[in-house]
């Protein structure tokens, strides 16, 4: 029985199931009728703009301006600085200086709407996101700086359940609201991604015209399957059918680069996926992509991404540890028609001044040493002990408090923490 030879669409499959989008903040936004918030370039990460309600203006670093209206989702996906505003004159202020409340985990809601209007002007949800491409990492620099779905669907038909689905939820302010709108804000975002690979990047980039070549698209379907196997340039020509040379001259001209440097690179992207947010040991990661040793790994990691592997491990690591879940807040809500507007509940209130003074006493704890009772050595193991747990597991000032508080109770108390 014969099977079908594989498709060009068969490498963009492929290619798009390496994508992986991961959420670093996420903000609900409530204005009043004028409007000005600055968004700071945050190179590595891409901003998400969903505008549930009303309606503004984008404008971009380089001047240029977009009108966006309710049901509108833009997405900048090199982090360029912009703004958003409700007039072109407004005065803008930095989101990051504007103080926000709690409402999960990654999720926070600021309210800049006057007291006077009970219903806001202008209701939108915003993310700054890590895009992962993947093998296709390279696309990363080639993206249009801005990237618009308009509401009425008319160039992405695809996204209307999920923007529908992103109105209801913002509106709404049911139980568990925050986490649902990051989770759809991940996947509107790789919807437009994908869109735009399938179009074929606006022709902007030599892999999509091997994705689109009927020979160099066996050879890339096979690498990106299986990129720890022993690549020679020969036996990436056998997947092509097609002598070493010619494989080699069409590689070069129509990706831009030699074979073996796109395998290496392909196989650095990948190792920096699985490192940084599958959190994969090194053993694993060089056994995966075919490298006899670490240190040759090694090498060949720091050679094409600049820099050891290291730093994206224990960035990796620090995230597993400090990743202590926020407990979503159950957010007050007053029924209006439109959208309503959220109030920031007193008991999140609460706890935010709680941590602040926690983190306020272990300040002062580290810049004097504590009265003890008992012997000086006592004390003196405390503060040690102190000082190499947070070293070795830099956690919050409010658990390091607690951690502070327990120890001198032990040394007060000859080793009873009750």
């Amino acid at each position: 029985m014969s099977h079908a030879p594989p498709q060009p669409t068969d490498l963009i499959s492929e290619l798009l199931t390496g994508m992986r989008l991961h959420g670093v903040q996420y903000r609900r936004i409530q204005t009043g009728p004028t409007f000005g918030l600055g968004f700071p370039p945050k190179p590595g990460h891409a901003y998400f703009h969903y505008l549930a309600v009303g309606t503004a203006i984008l404008r971009g670093a380089d001047g240029s301006q977009h009108l966006l209206s309710a049901g509108d989702v833009v997405l900048l996906p090199r982090g360029h600085g912009h703004a958003l505003m409700s007039g072109e004159d407004h005065p803008v202020q930095c989101l990051e200086t504007i103080d926000a409340a709690p409402l999960g985990d990654t999720v926070s809601g600021i309210d800049t709407c006057p007291s006077t209007h009970a219903v806001p002007s202008a209701v939108l949800f915003h993310g700054c996101m890590v895009v992962d491409l993947g093998g296709m990492q390279g696309l990363s620099k080639v993206m249009p700086a801005v990237m618009l779905a308009d509401g009425n669907g008319t160039q992405f038909p695809g996204l209307l359940p999920m923007v529908d689905a992103m109105k209801r939820e913002v509106c709404s302010g049911r139980i568990g609201f925050a986490g649902i709108l990051a989770r759809l804000a991940d996947a509107v975002a790789a919807m437009i991604v994908r869109d735009w690979v399938e179009r074929g990047c606006d022709g902007a980039s030599g892999l999509v015209m091997a994705m689109r070549d009927p020979r160099l698209s066996l050879s890339l379907l096979a690498l990106h399957r299986d990129p720890g196997r022993d690549w020679t340039v020969e036996a990436l020509a056998a997947e092509s059918n097609i002598s070493r040379s010619v494989f080699a001259d069409r590689f070069q001209t129509v990706i831009g680069t030699a074979p073996l440097r796109y395998v290496t690179e392909l196989r650095m992207q990948l190792a920096s996926q699985w490192l940084t947010h599958q959190s994969l040991s090194i053993e694993v990661v060089a056994e995966r992509l075919g490298y006899a040793s670490q240190a040759a790994f090694s090498r060949a990691y720091k050679r094409v991404m600049g820099h050891s592997h290291w730093g994206d491990s224990a960035r990796a690591r620090l995230g597993l540890a400090v990743g202590v879940s926020l407990a979503a807040a159950q957010a007050a809500w007053t029924s209006s028609a439109g959208c309503s507007r959220l109030a920031i509940p007193s008991k999140r209130a609460a706890s935010v001044r709680r941590r602040s003074a926690a983190a306020r006493r272990l300040a002062l704890a580290r810049q004097s040493p504590p009265r003890c009772r008992s012997s000086a050595s006592a004390c003196s193991h405390s503060e040690a002990a102190r000082a190499r747990a947070q070293r070795a597991f830099p956690v919050s000032a409010f658990v390091m408090g607690s951690m502070v508080n327990t120890g001198r109770r032990m040394a007060r108390y000859g080793g009873n923490a009750g």
